[in-house]
């Protein structure tokens, strides 16, 4: 606000609308609700409408952000991994396709030696 009566009817700033922006420290375009500036003459550098940023120090974390499998709530919905599937794998120490018992939870991407078949009855003997 700059509170100068121009028109002389003694109010401040009469007349004018005001728009609340917020500062977007990671320039992704969504703002901190936290830091604000409202005023009549557009946007100051670095401030932006939006006010629904969640992590404003990394640009890959903001509400218009793809869930990835890393225990971060990237979308700013409040949920971490949210509306992925998760698939659990088990260590495979014959090499022969099936395991005894549970090892690893692991999310989609398989690793080299594990397997999502636990029915081997005996994971050391691959006959």
């Amino acid at each position: 606000m700059y509170a100068i009566d121009d028109d002389c009817d003694g109010i401040a700033d009469d007349g004018l609308t005001f728009v609340t922006y917020y500062a977007d420290g990671d320039a992704d375009g969504f703002g901190d609700a936290t830091i604000s500036q409202s005023t009549c003459n557009g946007a100051p550098v670095g401030y932006v409408t939006d006010a629904t940023d969640c992590n404003d120090a990394n640009a890959a974390i903001n509400p218009g952000a793809t869930e990835v499998c890393n225990g971060i709530d990237d979308n700013c919905n409040g949920l971490a991994d949210d509306g992925l599937t998760f698939v659990t794998y088990y260590a495979d120490a014959d090499v022969d396709g099936y395991v005894h018992a549970p090892f690893l939870n692991l999310l989609v991407t398989v690793s080299v030696g594990y397997v999502t078949d636990a029915t081997d009855c005996n994971d050391n003997n691959a006959a």
